[in-house]
């Protein structure tokens, strides 16, 4: 890890002003709209530490950590206190694929076991972008394209059992809205938050949607200890939409961040089949990448 004095200036300028472009000068996190210089580009390639996680788990190809693609924009509190690791502290938490695109990644991996080395060596970049590209051929792929570019936040530590402390909250900016309840096929529209509400049955997500343009703005508070929050008698989990990431950086940045992976049972047994259950010759390297050195040089 580093500190925060080195990771302030870990993009340059021209990056700098292209991820703050690509978030429409808000908070990844809790979407206050940022005025020119109080945003913080957090990178997900970090460290050597990450970029060898992603090599090995095969998450993502992406190979230049200084590129504008590798960050994320943030307020100060978001950026110091959830999102950025450094020496003597850790970020409160982690975006991970929702669970959902975790089901799906872990049984395109299981058919893919089938095939040929090609298939078996493809990234969680690659899986997810070959359902973007077609969402609708069978009933799994249904199931997890209202999904695509969802993440949930992942505690980077278990919550001690001891512990007397209250649940950090965040309080999240009026943002469009999308509920979608698991297992539902969509034909690709959005609802916006006038008109989109809980569905009621298990397993309901709140979406935060990007696109600003889109419905009625409504605000959110969520406890990272308590993220099933009830709406009109329904379980709801709160999800972020970020179609301008790479997915597989997400998870590498994850991996590398979190301490207790235990506590997440689709992140362990995705991580597992990522990393050892592809059926690849033992020693098998990702193909068209620098090492880490090269990398970060």
């Amino acid at each position: 890890m580093s500190s925060y004095k080195q990771l302030e200036p870990f993009f340059d300028e021209p990056a700098r002003l292209q991820i703050r472009n690509d978030f429409s000068s808000k908070c990844v996190l809790c979407k206050e709209h940022l005025k020119p210089g109080e945003g913080h580009c957090v990178p997900l390639l970090n460290a050597h530490k990450t970029y060898l996680k992603c090599l090995k788990g095969f998450y993502t190809k992406l190979s230049m950590p200084r590129d504008a693609r590798n960050g994320l924009y943030a307020c100060q509190l978001c950026a110091h206190n959830w999102l950025m690791g450094t020496d003597d502290k850790r970020g409160l938490a982690a975006f991970i694929p929702c669970e959902p695109l975790m089901v799906y990644a872990l049984h395109a991996l299981n058919l893919a076991s089938d095939v040929d080395e090609a298939s078996r060596s493809q990234t969680l970049d690659e899986l997810f972008y070959d359902l973007a590209n077609d969402p609708d051929a069978t009933p799994e792929r249904r199931k997890a394209a209202p999904f695509l570019y969802c993440y949930q936040l992942f505690p980077v530590r278990a919550k001690p059992s001891t512990s007397n402390l209250d649940s950090p909250v965040l309080s999240v900016h009026p943002s469009p809205l999308t509920y979608i309840k698991e297992g539902d096929s969509v034909d690709g529209s959005r609802s916006g938050s006038d008109d989109a509400q809980p569905v009621k049955g298990l397993n309901t997500y709140c979406i935060i949607e990007h696109d600003s343009n889109t419905g009625t703005a409504t605000s959110k508070r969520m406890s990272l200890y308590r993220q099933l929050v009830c709406e009109d008698n329904d379980a709801v989990t709160t999800l972020w939409r970020l179609p301008m990431r790479a997915p597989g950086l997400f998870f590498g940045y994850a991996d590398a961040a979190v301490a207790s992976k235990s506590s997440n049972p689709a992140f362990m047994r995705l991580h597992f089949k990522m990393r050892f259950g592809r059926g690849l010759p033992v020693g098998y390297r990702m193909q068209g990448v620098p090492s880490d050195d090269k990398a970060f040089a």
